[in-house]
């Protein structure tokens, strides 16, 4: 039983005193972007903070009711969030359906349940780490996620981080949580030594708490970490700067 059927059975008790005639569910979507000018801000991270306070409380842009809601209290809605009527949509059952993604992990039932998805290995890829440079050294990789494993990736960068070839690392960081293993294979390589640089994306996925965590983790001597404000093109870049037969050469991994 979902949180607003239960809500909905004990009205009585929310208003005591009431009538109860009905009762209605709506979700109303609300519009997330950020406004901060990149180019005016000094401290981008802190301005992202502030804004992501004033963030709950954007302009209304789509209402979802449950279909059996009256008119005129779809009207009262559509004038209290000043929404057109083109922007109001009536919703058959639960007006929040991603809430039922709970259940799934509450039924103790594989048989009611797909099978978990497992990534294939990229073709042209070798499965042994200590030969990943020499697989990208014979031609360019292409890896396509989610349907290929993301696990060269990792392996690219923990191998950069203990190389001992390796001098530098630019690396572009979105959607990390706090425990990342993308992150610790870059504090690693700090520790070691190289020269690490990081540009955390922040803008267009919601910024959390975790990012700033990683940001306050204790300083690395030849460390740093900068942050991008990604409007529309979500290209992102990783280059290891490694040595090889006495030459210095660039290793990128390119997504988007």
């Amino acid at each position: 039983m979902l949180l607003t059927s239960v809500v909905q059975g004990f009205m009585y008790r929310l208003f005591p005193g009431l009538k109860v005639v009905s009762s209605h569910q709506f979700r109303v979507t609300r519009n997330s972007d950020l406004y901060v000018d990149d180019e005016e801000v000094t401290d981008l991270k802190a301005a992202l903070q502030d804004e992501l306070v004033q963030r709950h409380f954007g302009d209304a842009v789509r209402i979802e009711v449950s279909a059996a809601c009256p008119e005129p209290l779809k009207q009262r809605l559509r004038d209290e969030f000043k929404l057109e009527p083109a922007d109001l949509y009536p919703v058959e059952g639960p007006v929040n359906l991603v809430r039922l993604q709970q259940v799934i992990e509450l039924v103790d039932r594989a048989d009611l349940k797909f099978s978990a998805f497992q990534p294939a290995w990229p073709k042209g890829v070798s499965a042994n780490r200590n030969q990943l440079f020499d697989s990208i050294r014979e031609g360019d990789l292409l890896l396509h996620h989610p349907y290929e494993s993301f696990e060269p990736v990792q392996r690219f960068l923990s191998s950069a981080a203990n190389d001992p070839d390796v001098v530098a690392i630019k690396q572009t960081v979105y959607r990390t949580g706090a425990d990342s293993v993308l992150m610790d294979s870059l504090i690693e390589a700090a520790r070691r030594g190289k020269e690490v640089t990081v540009v955390l994306t922040q803008c267009l996925d919601r910024p959390g708490s975790h990012r700033s965590t990683l940001c306050r983790k204790p300083g690395r001597r030849r460390s740093r970490l900068d942050y991008s404000w990604c409007l529309r093109l979500k290209t992102w870049r990783e280059r290891v700067v490694r040595k090889h037969s006495g030459l210095v050469g660039n290793w990128s991994f390119f997504r988007t």
